[in-house]
C-alpha cells in the first residue's frame, strides 16, 4: 500500500496490488498465520481505506519486471512512502519522491512525527 506524503496519511492501492495481497496471503507461507475470515477482512478494510488508483505511467526499472506496476502507483499517487516487504524493492530505496520502507522503518518514521 502506498501512503501520499502529507500532514494527514492516505492510503493508495489498486486493483492488482490487492489481488496480489489476497494471492501471497492466502499462500501455504502465510497460512498458518491467518484465517481465512482474517484474510478476507484484512482485504475489505484495505479496500474502505485505501483510494484505488487507475495506472497510468509505465514504469521498467525493478530487477523483477512483475514489481514495476508498484513503483507506478507510487508515481500516478505522488506517494511519500512505499511499505513493501519486496526485497528488489529495496534495492531502489528511493524512485523519485517515493522512500522504499519496510513496515517496521515506516512506523518508526510515524513515531518521529
Amino acid at each position: 500500500m502506498m501512503e501520499i506524503a502529507s500532514r494527514h496519511p492516505k492510503y493508495i492501492a489498486s486493483q492488482k496490488l490487492i489481488e496480489e495481497l489476497r494471492i501471497k496471503i492466502q499462500s501455504k507461507k502465510f497460512r498458518k498465520y491467518f484465517s481465512i475470515s482474517e484474510v478476507i477482512f484484512f482485504i475489505e478494510s484495505i479496500k474502505e481505506v485505501a483510494t484505488i488508483c487507475n495506472l497510468t505511467f509505465l514504469i521498467d526499472i525493478c530487477r523483477d519486471s512483475k514489481d514495476n506496476y508498484l513503483l507506478a502507483i507510487a508515481k500516478d499517487a505522488k506517494a511519500g512512502f512505499l511499505i513493501t516487504g519486496n526485497k528488489d524493492l529495496f534495492v531502489i530505496k528511493q524512485f523519485e519522491i517515493t522512500s522504499i520502507l519496510t513496515l517496521t522503518e515506516f512506523l518508526s518514521h510515524l513515531s518521529k512525527i
